[in-house]
């Protein structure tokens, strides 16, 4: 196949990244990433003895445990609610800057490098600054520096052997240690090759 062939466009929505940056977490962070459920749990379980035990010592148990559970209603409670606060606040900031909902996106593949364009601006990225090549549920992820990543949906390709294609040219340009990294992307290619032939 034509190196001007190896080429996939779209539409991708702008905040699409945050899913990105939850796999980015989940590949450095590993379980450390769920510190702040513990240390929550921990203020929790702190909390509710700090009420129980004196009301124990007092005789009445049972002043404790409503104290408690309110505290743990009110606190998840509040969360949610700064949490819906805060989508508001980018949601309103977005419209502020103008920053459009979607993106129209295209993926080139060259001896240089990955090249990448949008109505944003252009660019490329050579090839030994990619970390690793995954497939995430329905997007592909082009790792760089293993701190960002080109998201490129499956729906971006026209038929299974335009992805297979495009992929597997991609892996051809990695380095080995990338590559090992990218074993299950092979894995998968070559699983989607023997069903589409």
């Amino acid at each position: 196949m034509e190196e001007n062939q190896l080429e996939v466009a779209g539409t991708i929505g702008i905040f699409k990244s945050k899913r990105t940056t939850l796999t980015l977490i989940r590949r450095h962070a590993g379980f450390w990433r769920f510190n702040w459920v513990f240390q929550f749990v921990s203020y929790v379980f702190v909390f509710v003895l700090s009420i129980m035990i004196p009301a124990v010592f007092l005789g009445e148990p049972w002043i404790g445990f409503p104290a408690s559970l309110s505290f743990v209603i009110v606190s998840v409670t509040c969360l949610k609610w700064e949490n819906r606060l805060a989508d508001r606040r980018i949601g309103r900031r977005q419209l502020f800057l103008e920053i459009p909902d979607e993106l129209n996106m295209s993926y080139r593949v060259t001896r240089e490098g990955l090249r990448s364009a949008s109505q944003a601006g252009f660019g490329i990225t050579y090839w030994p600054t990619i970390n690793a090549v995954e497939l995430v549920k329905s997007d592909w992820l082009i790792f760089v520096f293993g701190v960002n990543a080109y998201v490129i949906p499956r729906s971006f390709f026209s038929s299974t052997d335009a992805e297979y294609a495009f992929i597997k040219s991609v892996l051809g340009y990695l380095t080995p240690s990338a590559l090992a990294r990218s074993q299950r992307a092979e894995k998968f290619l070559s699983s989607l090759s023997v069903s589409s032939h």
